[in-house]
């Protein structure tokens, strides 16, 4: 036991889903960020405690949607950092493999780690879908190994950001065998509700 000294408590703050440590060493009980974005995204804050330096239980917030999703016909072509930053990416086995932006061919790469199963989502900007609409997806992809290391995927598909509303499988979990660029195609169909929408590339080759 012991007495709390209120003047040594103080916290960090994270921004999700971008990790953005957004406050350092913030003391009192309260504090407020204005958001100004058009990216459609559900936003919540982490904050760690401290107390005489020692880092302790982490508390989280409500979520929030912020921003408008992006409307029919959309496309990111991924030439710059700024355009792979508009993403939500997901290391979901918190593993040294990621989704990163390559910048010698401008596109998103996935880089694997040597002893983990890949387990890491891309998710684009949320989209704008009608209901009773269909739509297609059009993307391409490629492996740097080829037919000899050839990278797998499956392309999922939500109301949320979060890996557990990616409910809709647009491409089932595949190879993608190809050193060169293939084109692969999908249809969005079967959309019972208009609103806002995530695709996500969730990168699964085995180790």
């Amino acid at each position: 036991g012991g007495t709390i000294k209120p003047n040594l408590v103080y916290y960090n703050i994270y921004r999700q889903p971008d990790n953005k440590l957004v406050a350092e060493d913030v003391d009192g009980n309260s504090w407020q960020q204005f958001i100004e974005t058009d990216l459609y995204r559900n936003y919540y804050y982490e904050v760690v405690g401290f107390y005489k330096g020692v880092e302790g239980a982490t508390a989280v917030s409500n979520k929030l949607a912020f921003g408008e999703p992006r409307t029919i016909p959309y496309s990111l072509s991924f030439n710059s950092m700024d355009e792979y930053m508009q993403c939500i990416i997901y290391n979901a086995n918190h593993d040294s493999g990621y989704w990163g932006w390559y910048q010698k061919e401008q596109c998103a790469a996935y880089s694997y780690d040597t002893f983990n199963q890949a387990d890491d989502y891309l998710l684009i900007p949320a989209v704008k879908f009608e209901a009773g609409q269909t739509y297609k997806l059009r993307f391409k992809a490629k492996s740097y190994g080829g037919f000899l290391y050839p990278e797998r995927m499956e392309v999922k598909m939500g109301k949320g950001q979060d890996i557990n509303e990616l409910n809709v499988t647009l491409i089932e979990d595949q190879p993608y065998p190809h050193d060169k660029y293939q084109v692969y195609e999908a249809v969005i169909e079967n959309i019972n509700e208009t609103g806002a929408y995530f695709i996500a590339f969730h990168a699964t080759t085995p180790r």
